[in-house]
């Protein structure tokens, strides 16, 4: 993993026929710019060098295909051989992916990774590390999802939301209307404490639907335009478990906080287009001293579960 600029490098001094990958990620405001210098990566023996338009881990993605504008086959770019590449690869949000596997001894390959400026971010990927305290996701008035992720537990708090209410054809002044969101259901009993001080911060978090009571009133009411914030095993939010979610326009919606023991926190915001929708989040990293409290969202693996 990588949030650095500049050439790199890299040369095969073994062969054990498994697929690699070299993350990189870079600010927000962002995208990534990759191109190779050389590539001597023969085909042959199952040789492969693939640039992904995201993340991918265990087989899921970041950002999820429901909220990519590209199409997942569109995502990837594969090829081998001993050649010059001309293209030059652009990401769509801050983080980016190259896979290799290498054929043989000595086989190699270079690349130049620069960041440039994206005026309009949307999806948005936070390494653990480099966790702004504050960040608002706009949609800039357009049909499209948007999202923040982080690949660890948190808790999230909503600062401010204008969602579902300020027009993008009519801008005029618009009257607050609160904040409108279920009544979150809250757990944590004897069983699932001891099981999240086993695990709190580490790989290990699905919880049964049957343990979950989301009452989602913006959809009820049939709005379009949405926030929702929740948890999921892996990178892809179409298996979110949603803790809370959020509509309307609100300057000072509060400071409670939605605490999420997933592997992955994720805040999605569901856009129609008819609406210029943005909310302003504060997240930071859950610690022990949140399992004294309520989780929100708990994310038990099947095996845990069985223990």
């Amino acid at each position: 993993m990588t949030s650095e600029e500049g050439e790199f490098y890299h040369k095969a001094l073994s062969v054990d026929g498994q697929a690699c990958g070299i993350y990189i990620y870079a600010e927000p405001n962002q995208n990534i710019e990759i191109r190779f210098n050389y590539l001597d990566v023969p085909c042959e023996n199952g040789g492969l060098v693939s640039v992904v338009d995201g993340w991918e881990l265990k087989g899921e993605f970041f950002p999820s295909s429901r909220d990519h504008q590209k199409p997942l086959r569109a995502r990837f770019n594969e090829f081998c051989g001993e050649r010059k590449i001309k293209k030059v690869f652009t990401s769509s949000q801050n983080v980016a992916l190259i896979q290799y596997r290498m054929p043989a001894r000595g086989t190699s390959f270079s690349f130049t990774v620069r960041f440039v400026k994206n005026p309009t971010p949307c999806n948005v990927f936070f390494p653990a590390d480099d966790l702004e305290p504050i960040y608002t996701l706009h949609n800039y008035g357009r049909r499209t999802n948007c999202s923040l992720s982080t690949l660890f537990p948190a808790s999230v708090s909503i600062e401010a939301l204008d969602v579902g209410v300020t027009p993008v054809l009519d801008r005029g002044i618009q009257q607050e209307t609160g904040t409108i969101h279920k009544v979150s259901n809250k757990l944590l009993n004897g069983v699932l404490k001891l099981k999240m001080e086993k695990t709190i911060g580490l790989s290990t978090i699905s919880t049964p639907n049957k343990q979950q009571k989301n009452w989602r009133q913006c959809q009820k009411r049939g709005l379009e335009d949405y926030v929702e914030v929740g948890g999921s095993l892996g990178l892809d939010n179409k298996h979110l478990q949603v803790a809370d979610s959020f509509c309307g326009l609100n300057s000072t919606p509060g400071r409670y906080a939605e605490t999420i023991a997933c592997d992955t926190t994720t805040v999605r915001l569901v856009s129609s287009g008819a609406f210029d929708n943005s909310v302003t989040i504060k997240m930071r990293q859950l610690t022990d001293n949140d399992i004294d409290g309520h989780l929100s969202v708990v994310c038990f693996t099947d095996d845990m579960l069985q223990e």
